[in-house]
């Protein structure tokens, strides 16, 4: 790693327990896709909050890929952090039935499944 990377690095830390410190939190819920996004959110939150502060959240639905699923239980064990897995398939479900459209687009049931995930990172 370069030197500017350290710099970048030693920011994003910096603002994460900065923030988290100004509003009184000092925990951090990361949902964990398998992407490069999530492993370096959950990275630099470890960095700034400690692994003990650090939860990982894995939201997988019945089409997600088994890599992503993988690569995010890597950076689980990596960092030593605790996590919950939480299947979506059935709440996707029930609202697809509730909308009436079984043949949703692929965006639309993207979008759901976005949502949904939020509201469970919220919670």
């Amino acid at each position: 790693m370069n030197l500017s990377n350290l710099y970048i690095e030693k920011i994003l830390v910096e603002f994460i327990k900065n923030e988290t410190s100004r509003v009184g939190i000092s925990n951090a819920v990361i949902g964990l896709s398998g992407g490069i996004d999530s492993a370096v959110s959950a990275y630099l939150s470890v960095k700034a909050l400690g692994k003990e502060n650090v939860k990982g959240l894995l939201m997988p639905f019945k089409t997600s890929s088994s890599g992503s699923l993988s690569d995010a239980m890597k950076v689980v064990d990596d960092l030593g952090i605790a996590f919950k897995k939480i299947e979506i398939t059935d709440v996707i479900n029930s609202i697809v039935k509730s909308i009436g459209d079984e043949n949703i687009s692929r965006i639309r049931k993207g979008n759901l499944m976005a949502r949904v995930r939020m509201i469970l990172l919220y919670d």
